[in-house]
């Protein structure tokens, strides 16, 4: 090997080192947080996330959608023959969640609560946390991750009645 072949060999290791470093730090950086972020979520849920049910209902099948959920509407949007209703408070944890970058990791916790109109009772309390962003720059829609993840909760506070 020639001196000058030499060189050009080591300018391509060099740059192809380059390029895995930079590959590393685009890819490792983030996943890295987002794992980071994914613990915190999990931490949060374990320590006050999940459903309270201090009253159930039952409700006759003309309140659930065809999926079987409950509809019960929040206290905004609620019609004076409406007989529930819910609130739901947002907080962010880490990050800010009316950012318009999609991409920034956002951590919040989200508290439904479930009310008897008549006199405004609570019913029951849904506390959820959840991960969004965090990913890598590209042209992908940023990842998700939430807890708990069970979307029947809310059928514990309001079940379908047996008729009979």
């Amino acid at each position: 090997m020639n001196s000058k072949s030499t060189v050009q060999f080591r300018l391509k290791a060099i740059g192809v080192l380059v390029a895995l470093v930079l590959l590393v730090l685009w890819l490792g950086v983030p996943m890295f947080n987002k794992w980071r972020a994914d613990r915190l979520v999990d931490e949060l849920c374990a320590k006050d996330g999940g459903i309270k049910v201090y009253e159930q209902v039952e409700l006759s099948s003309e309140f659930f959608n065809n999926l079987g959920q409950p509809q019960i509407p929040d206290k905004k949007y609620t019609k004076p023959s409406d007989q529930y209703f819910s609130t739901w408070l947002t907080n962010d944890i880490r990050g800010n969640s009316n950012t318009t970058d999609y991409n920034a990791l956002v951590i919040i916790r989200n508290e439904h609560n479930y009310f008897r109109r008549t006199d405004e009772k609570l019913l029951g309390r849904l506390v959820t946390y959840g991960r969004r962003g965090g990913d890598p720059i590209g042209p992908w829609h940023p990842s998700h991750y939430s807890c708990p993840n069970d979307i029947a909760a809310l059928s514990q506070i309001f079940v379908k009645s047996t008729g009979r």
